[in-house]
């Protein structure tokens, strides 16, 4: 099985320069100050974007709800003890019975690592998944990931059965009404898992997308 290195890429796909300081309330000033003392330790320029954007994210309170996939994984793989059940996103499609794990059925991946998927669809695994992505997840198949989230489930004290109820009534159409109080009552256990799972060794990308 091919290991991929959890390194940082040198492309970052930031195109507005102002990206950082509206983000976080940079001044200009400080914004092109913190470039200029970074850019001497990176090849380009989005190197050193990169290293303010993870040295910003260390010291902010919780991202904005719409803020970007990049900034909420950097967040919270930095933050994981602030993770909130507002921010599990996709992660009930994890679990049992939820939508994604019964798609990867249906499409024959559970024997495949991530890293293999990926690759089946493109030519290289792309850079950005390498930031988001754990080396663990990367190299763990579908299979032992979902098996991995169960054993969290059970550790958490909570019934695999209780779950899968759950996700199943979550897309009945005569549940519709119900569906937000359905994420909250699943998300509100679903947080405990989230938190042991980052315990060993996944990230807030591996979980939420």
């Amino acid at each position: 099985m091919t290991q991929y290195s959890h390194t940082l890429p040198e492309v970052l796909l930031i195109n507005n320069p102002l990206f950082i300081a509206e983000s976080y309330f940079l001044s200009l000033d400080s914004y092109f100050k913190k470039i200029n003392e970074s850019i001497g330790k990176y090849s380009n320029l989005q190197g050193a974007l990169l290293h303010i954007l993870s040295q910003q994210i260390k010291s902010c309170d919780l991202p904005s709800k719409d803020s970007s996939v990049l900034e909420q994984a950097l967040f919270f793989n930095e933050n994981p003890d602030k993770i909130t059940k507002d921010y599990l996103e996709n992660f009930l499609f994890h679990t049992p019975k939820g939508q994604f794990r019964e798609l990867s059925k249906v499409a024959n991946t559970l024997e495949k690592t991530l890293a293999e998927v990926y690759l089946e669809r493109n030519d290289k695994l792309p850079e950005n998944l390498q930031i988001l992505h754990s080396n663990k997840r990367l190299n763990t198949t579908y299979a032992a990931f979902y098996e991995d989230i169960d054993d969290s489930i059970v550790y958490c004290g909570f019934e695999i059965s209780e779950i899968e109820k759950i996700n199943l009534r979550f897309f009945e159409d005569e549940f519709k009404e119900l569906r937000e109080y359905l994420l909250l009552q699943l998300n509100s256990k679903l947080i405990h898992v989230y938190k042991d799972l980052r315990e060993k060794g996944y990230l807030h990308y591996d979980l939420v997308i």
